[in-house]
């Protein structure tokens, strides 16, 4: 192989090489704003969980108090 072909086919790895380093910075800068990210959904999650645990509560409530009334009109339904 000649000194000018090696260069050329050099200058071609150098230049894939430099392509995929490229690639990388990049997909590294989009991960600097990750951890920010996951803290927002972390804190929305949070309000969510104390929303559907007040749910529950409610739901829970609600169920005993329907037994209540059931159990309530079959009394006054017995003669």
């Amino acid at each position: 192989m000649s000194k000018q072909r090696s260069d050329e086919y050099t200058a071609l790895i150098l230049e894939d090489i430099h392509g995929m380093f490229a690639t990388l910075i990049e997909g590294q800068e989009s991960l600097a704003y990750l951890p920010a990210r996951i803290n927002q959904i972390d804190d929305r999650l949070s309000v969510i969980e104390s929303d559907v645990r007040t749910i529950k509560l409610v739901l829970t409530d609600h169920s005993g108090q329907l037994l209540n009334h059931d159990s309530r009109l079959v009394n006054l339904e017995t003669p």
